[in-house]
């Protein structure tokens, strides 16, 4: 009677021990995201690269990497001596810059690129500087397949910030080995009668590839009640015994 008391108690322990387990992670460990979240997971197997083809706008207008289009002007590519600097630094580097806006009238502009974006992580970088700003109106987006991704207004606290700032959006949602179009787009509604100058360069996709891992499947484990239907199996043979 007394080791099945005992057997009964190690089995009472083990079932503490298990349900606390599955409480905090049942797939057994707090630090396993796969399992935790029953998401897959990709691990990156090599280092960033840059997929915008010049990014800096180098190759001038019109540009062989580049689809471009303005309202007003016809592209939003420009260098100092042909567009001026608009009482900002002009480019961030090199010679050309994407200018936004630079008429006290309504304006659109857009330059996109059709880029394909390898499985694994990736990040969209560019500067930006704003250094006149008519309404909160006026705005530019970074898109991607349409979707924006990120959005800057003419009210925004970088107006009459003379410098370009640096912006990183996380787009490894787009991450999927697909091609994907990143567009730069602006409006400029003059509502004030001046317009906004937005402006951009050194525009880069950092991809780094990696490999979808699927979440693992849980191995079956015995469950608690059936712990518990084993231990009153125990004592009911224990109690009979006992009576014999």
């Amino acid at each position: 009677m007394r080791n099945c008391k005992l057997i009964i108690l190690t089995l009472l322990l083990t079932i503490s021990v298990t349900i606390s387990a599955q409480s905090t992670n049942r797939l057994g460990g707090s630090n396993n995201t796969l399992a935790s979240s029953g998401i897959p997971a990709i691990i990156p197997t090599g280092t960033g690269t840059d997929l915008v083809v010049d990014g800096g706008f180098e190759g001038g207008t019109p540009n062989a990497a580049w689809t471009e289009a303005s309202t007003n002007f016809g592209t939003t590519l420009c260098d100092a001596g042909s567009c001026g600097v608009g009482n900002g630094t002009g480019p961030h580097s090199g010679a050309f810059w994407s200018w936004f806006g630079g008429i006290g009238a309504s304006e659109i502009g857009t330059i996109s690129q059709s880029i394909t974006i390898p499985t694994g992580s990736a990040s969209l970088e560019f500067w930006t500087e704003l250094p006149v700003c008519d309404s909160g109106a006026d705005f530019m987006e970074a898109r991607i397949d349409g979707n924006m991704v990120y959005r800057v207004q003419g009210d925004d606290a970088a107006c009459g910030v003379i410098g370009y700032a640096m912006q990183t959006v996380d787009i490894s949602a787009f991450a999927d080995g697909g091609a994907h179009t990143i567009e730069f787009t602006s409006e400029i509604f003059a509502n004030n009668g001046a317009g906004s100058n937005f402006f951009l360069d050194d525009v880069a996709l950092l991809s780094v590839p990696g490999v979808v891992l699927a979440a693992p499947t849980p191995v079956p484990s015995l469950q608690w009640y059936a712990l518990i239907a084993l231990a009153l199996l125990l004592m009911l043979v224990g109690y009979r015994r006992n009576r014999a």
